[in-house]
């Protein structure tokens, strides 16, 4: 009973945070300067921790992505796991398979997206949130199917 009564506790926290920084992101906390600076998955949520930036400057490429995400109501843990596998968050990655950019797109999108475009990560997350919604899934990309699924 005691051990029930802690894992209850927990969760009750991590919902808690969730609900938060939800909030916060839902009135635009950001151009407050008010960054998220860690998403840890815990089970099926995210747990976000809140940073307040030192300066007034554009938000870092990661929290855009995923802020992005959010918006769109999708999985920011889902989309971290897909990034992180596909390029190891570099924007300017180039895959043997001629995959390019923070998503590794394949050039074979070349017709919907410009080579350009999969470069440039606000362009490349659009598109992908974009493509995502359409589907209905991230099969698009082989990290979802192998290793964030």
């Amino acid at each position: 009973m005691q051990k029930l009564k802690q894992i209850l506790k927990k969760s009750a926290i991590y919902l808690c945070v969730l609900l938060v920084v939800s909030s916060l992101l839902a009135v635009g906390v950001v151009k407050l300067g008010i960054w998220l600076d860690n998403i840890v998955p815990v089970g099926e949520l995210a747990v976000v921790s809140v940073a307040r930036a030192e300066k007034e400057e554009e938000m870092p490429m990661k929290l855009w992505v995923l802020n992005e995400v959010f918006k769109a109501g999708l999985n920011p843990t889902e989309v971290d796991c897909i990034i992180q596998k596909e390029s190891g968050w570099k924007d300017d990655a180039i895959g043997s398979t001629k995959d390019y950019g923070l998503w590794q797109i394949n050039i074979q999108h070349k017709g919907k997206i410009s080579l350009r475009d999969m470069f440039d990560y606000k362009e490349a997350t659009k598109w992908s949130i974009a493509k995502r919604l359409h589907d209905g899934n991230w099969n698009a990309w082989y990290a979802w199917k192998k290793y964030c699924k």
